[in-house]
């Protein structure tokens, strides 16, 4: 059921209109608090698990053959 209501909300949803070069642009100058504020984890904190992630052949398979990539 619950995968039903996901593929639901992923078909029926409006599209949003996006923020040009957010992550380039915006996100950097997030002041430290704001920045966990936003993401719930610190800057070096994302900046190793983003590390971790692009490391991860596997991984990166993953989402290059999935809708979010």
């Amino acid at each position: 059921m619950l995968r039903f209501a996901a593929l639901c909300a992923a078909i029926c949803r409006d599209d949003v209109p996006k923020v040009t070069n957010y992550v380039e642009v915006t996100v950097p100058q997030y002041l430290p608090d704001d920045f966990k504020t936003f993401f719930r984890m610190t800057r070096g904190t994302f900046e190793r698990v983003l590390e971790k992630i692009s490391t991860d052949d596997q991984l990166r398979r993953r989402i290059a053959t999935s809708s979010i990539g």
